[in-house]
């Protein structure tokens, strides 16, 4: 039976006698930290499918998530990053950084521009 896991989720941890349990893609090994005997946590660290292989003893999250591409036309929030004469540098988490024309937003004239935090 297939476990779903969610970033941030503990990962049950099977027991490995002898050999060291391998952690792929997907999992984070977090130590306990308090010197205790308390054992250490995996948390998965993106959504999808648990995979194991008993006899290598491994855990790993199989995920088709791949990287987000905005298209044109599209809205997305991004986070200014410069300034320049008639316009403002936008970082909107792709490979590209996109270019706001200050004169785009509404009510905006060559006397009258907004005036946004970098």
């Amino acid at each position: 039976m297939s476990t779903f896991v969610f970033p941030g989720d503990p990962v049950p941890i099977p027991p490995t006698p002898g050999k060291p349990l391998k952690l792929g893609p997907g999992l984070l090994h977090v130590p306990s930290g308090d010197g205790s005997d308390s054992p250490d946590t995996v948390i998965a660290t993106k959504p999808g499918v648990l995979g194991t292989n008993k006899k290598r003893k491994e855990l790993w999250v199989e995920s088709n998530a791949t990287r987000y591409v905005p298209a044109p036309q599209e809205s997305v929030v991004g986070i200014i990053t410069n300034r320049s004469g008639e316009g403002y540098r936008v970082d909107i988490a792709g490979a590209h950084t996109a270019y706001l024309d200050s004169l785009s937003f509404e009510g905006a004239s060559k006397r009258n521009k907004p005036n946004l935090k970098v």
